[in-house]
């Protein structure tokens, strides 16, 4: 498998739940569909250091709940 089909098998099942909360987050389809491109090119490019060791599941950029 190639470096980009690793990239691409690890990412892309993310790409959705990203652009939702991206576009919870901006308000905006355009926006959001900006934001997510660039978190994956950020990705990409530090794709090569990845290790595998750290989780990409998606509660991993859930913010904790604020204390009442």
């Amino acid at each position: 498998m190639s470096t980009i089909e690793e990239f691409a098998a690890l990412a892309e099942p993310y790409r959705r739940e990203l652009l939702a909360h991206c576009y919870r987050m901006l308000g905006s389809v355009h926006e959001a569909e900006d934001l997510v491109q660039e978190t994956y090119l950020r990705a990409w490019r530090g794709f090569e250091k990845f290790e595998g060791r750290s989780s990409c599941a998606p509660g991993s950029t859930r913010s904790p709940p604020t204390p009442v």
